[in-house]
């Protein structure tokens, strides 16, 4: 596919392939973290896919979301309600129910985490949306700095805000999402590409826990000026992984099995809700303690799994409902 100025159509076959991509960096990155001995924080693969995969999964949101509110309005916070929050709190349930069920079968959760699932992102992507919702309705310029600002000033100070840590880290990547959607730069500019290799090179080799999507670098606020270094460094580092995935994927794309990954990028939200009850099974840390080539196959058999399980949940008018699959009425 040629780069550049491309058709609607073109442009979100490219973004489903970065979706697509993007899933199987994720079940490839949680096969590390539970296989491979609980040895995941220096691991290569562990460090080069948690850099930066979780904020590229947010500016895909943004992406989108910004011509959805173009061609919604303000419908688009509620029909969101249908394909984020309905979905995120369903499978939550089910997931609780499964716990109280058979206790001795899953790892040992606080009451509230089984509701999320760990897919705390469907509920952050909702609030980033009613947000931006917000902002794309504002005229004044100085308006919509002040509202693009204040939401993670809120953040910084608010400890008890839902999800503050994916806030401040993440909300600019959904906004940026948005100004891609709305720009539309060329995403395969060669400076674009050794510009984001050289920084995300740099950012690889220091590394550090602390960086990780979930941690909370503010816990020390009687260092601010390490805190405030730990969120520009690792926020440099996740914009630079960004920008290189979209350039390699722009650069690659009539090279990759465009089909497949268009399938799996429309598939995202079960494939990851499906793989998350796999991951949860408390002996699977046990048992499944495994080099990183054996990791990568249960990776790729898992994701199989999933696409195929997903398939056939599709085809339930219910399960459709839960937003899993498209359901049409057959005859």
């Amino acid at each position: 596919m040629a780069t550049g100025t491309q058709g609607p159509a073109a442009r979100e076959a490219y973004w489903d392939i970065v979706k697509g991509l993007l899933i199987i960096l994720v079940v490839a990155g949680h096969a590390v973290q539970y296989c491979c001995n609980g040895n995941f924080w220096g691991h290569p693969v562990f460090k080069g896919i948690y850099l930066f995969h979780m904020p590229l999964f947010v500016l895909v949101s943004g992406y989108f979301a910004h011509g959805s509110i173009r061609r919604h309005g303000w419908l688009y916070p509620l029909r969101n309600v249908r394909h984020l929050l309905l979905p995120a709190a369903t499978a939550g349930l089910v997931f609780i129910a499964t716990h109280n069920a058979w206790p001795e079968y899953f790892n040992d959760y606080t009451d509230w985490y089984p509701l999320l699932l760990g897919i705390w992102f469907l509920y952050a992507i909702f609030e980033y949306g009613l947000f931006l919702c917000i902002l794309e309705s504002l005229r004044s310029m100085l308006w919509r700095v002040l509202w693009i600002a204040a939401p993670m000033l809120l953040a910084l100070w608010w400890e008890d805000l839902p999800f503050r840590n994916q806030f401040t880290f993440l909300y600019p990547f959904f906004l940026l999402g948005a100004w891609v959607a709305a720009r539309r730069p060329n995403l395969a500019h060669p400076a674009i590409g050794l510009a984001a290799l050289a920084v995300y090179a740099a950012v690889f080799c220091c590394f550090d826990d602390t960086w990780y999507v979930y941690r909370k670098p503010w816990v020390a606020l009687d260092a601010p000026a390490e805190i405030y270094n730990i969120y520009a460094i690792r926020t440099l580092g996740a914009l630079a992984g960004c920008f290189l995935f979209l350039f390699a994927a722009k650069r690659l794309e009539r090279w990759l099995n465009r089909s497949l990954l268009r399938r799996l990028g429309s598939a995202t939200m079960a494939v990851y809700i499906l793989q998350a009850y796999f991951w949860d099974f408390a002996r699977v840390e046990r048992i499944m303690q495994v080099n990183t080539a054996a990791a990568m196959a249960i990776a790729a058999a898992l994701l199989a799994l999933c696409y195929g399980l997903y398939r056939l949940m599709a085809k339930s008018r219910i399960l459709a409902l839960l937003n899993f699959g498209e359901w049409k009425r057959r005859g």
